[in-house]
């Protein structure tokens, strides 16, 4: 039992590595700068793939169907990583693309970028006012063009949830062997019965 054991103490160890050692991607997420004005945001991209910039911004309207629309807007997007020249991109109009209805959100795209792996500081600058943005407090992040389920996609969820699996599998096998476990000292049975 005590191979059981140990087997079952190293699932959890390892599904508990995995888990709490996972990295995704990860994008800030900067206020719209009005004319004149620069922000900056940090990616940290997992994956090769291309990138665009997103900017979010609430409904003005009731509309069920998701119509196209474009915001004109003149950003100076530039994009640094320490080992590779900058790539500076101008982005005249953002364009939407998606829609959150139960939270109020329309999502407008603009922009390409093919990015590897690595931490990207990105400087955007805002050239003339975007009042349909400003206005509405839009935000802007980075986000991966994705049109079909990658294999990056798959093998995350697929490491996942076998992290998980390995965890839970260990701590129920550690719970069985703690209930199966025999004690080490048994009492004495009597021999005189009655």
């Amino acid at each position: 039992m005590t191979i059981f054991r140990r087997v079952c103490i190293g699932l959890i160890i390892i599904g508990a590595w995995s888990i709490f050692t996972r990295h995704d991607a990860s994008f800030d997420t900067v206020p719209f700068p009005a004319a004149g004005l620069t922000v900056k945001l940090i990616a940290d991209v997992t994956a090769d793939g291309d990138y665009f910039l997103e900017a979010s911004m609430p409904k003005t309207n009731q509309d069920t169907a998701l119509s196209e629309e474009t915001v004109p807007c003149f950003l100076v997007v530039t994009v640094t990583r320490d080992d590779t020249p900058s790539i500076t991109n101008e982005v005249a109009s953002l364009s939407r693309y998606a829609e959150y209805g139960f939270a109020g959100v329309q999502c407008y795209k603009g922009g390409g970028w093919h990015l590897g792996k690595g931490e990207y500081a990105i400087q955007i600058s805002s050239r003339q006012d975007c009042k349909a943005a400003v206005s509405r407090g839009a935000t802007l992040t980075l986000e991966q063009q994705t049109t079909h389920i990658t294999e990056h996609f798959l093998v995350g969820i697929l490491y996942y949830w076998s992290s998980v699996v390995a965890f839970c599998a260990g701590v129920l096998g550690v719970i069985v062997s703690e209930f199966r476990r025999e004690p080490k000292n048994k009492p004495a049975l009597s021999q005189n019965a009655p």
